[in-house]
């Protein structure tokens, strides 16, 4: 009873610890992809936002002269 729990135990770590490398491996690459994707696209957005604010402050100000 104890031998093969001892066998069992010694076969599943191996196999866990590289399942497991490779879904870290995975994990950090849908992280880097995911990092990516909303900086491209946020980045853009967020100028666009400044550039209104910004014709709206010089909009207002020439209105109110």
């Amino acid at each position: 009873m104890l031998k093969p729990q001892k066998k069992r135990q010694f076969n599943y770590k191996p196999r866990f610890s590289e399942s497991q490398k490779e879904t870290e491996n995975s994990s950090v690459k849908k992280a880097f992809e995911n990092k990516r994707k909303p900086k491209a696209s946020t980045l853009p957005i967020l100028l666009v936002i400044l550039g209104l604010v910004i014709a709206l402050m010089y909009y207002l100000d020439v209105k109110l002269r």
